[in-house]
């Protein structure tokens, strides 16, 4: 999971005790992005309540920060489909937790799928915008979905 990857920074800033308490076991000296993927590893996390549950957020925000602001150059995302649709003036709608959980689907992105949306009336003040200064407009939703899970302090804190 490359987006996981890449957003090595705020992995290691995010908090994963629920998730180890749901495993039941701390693993010292290793990062969290480390057992991250370790976990993600194995499908069973999907079927575990309780861990599926911790993991939501900490997965939610790696998505958002890997989609808004990790960036190949100053303007361009990393994730080439995100680019396409942003380039062509879509705004980020939504990231769907689990909602992909086809074998293909969890390996490549956890089970999430983010939704794009073209407003005709504002599809070239959003290209402009993506391909003059690299901003990725997001609704309003995803925004407080965002702030709800905490993840504007931790990137307000970088």
């Amino acid at each position: 999971m490359d987006w996981i990857e890449t957003a090595t920074v705020v992995s290691e800033l995010l908090d994963f005790s629920k998730v180890e308490i749901c495993i039941g076991r701390k693993a010292t000296g290793e990062t969290n992005r480390k057992k991250l993927l370790r976990i993600l590893e194995d499908r069973a996390w999907v079927d575990d309540l309780t861990l599926r549950e911790s993991l939501k957020p900490l997965l939610v925000s790696l998505c958002y920060f890997y989609l808004v602001e990790e960036k190949y150059t100053k303007k361009q995302a990393l994730n080439r489909v995100a680019n396409f649709h942003l380039r062509n003036g879509a705004l980020l709608e939504n990231i769907n937790w689990l909602g992909n959980t086809s074998a293909k689907g969890l390996n490549e992105s956890a089970g999430i799928m983010v939704n794009y949306n073209y407003v005709m009336d504002s599809l070239t003040s959003h290209s402009s915008e993506y391909t003059t200064n690299g901003t990725v407009k997001c609704s309003p939703s995803l925004d407080s979905k965002i702030t709800k899970l905490g993840f504007l302090d931790i990137w307000n804190s970088l």
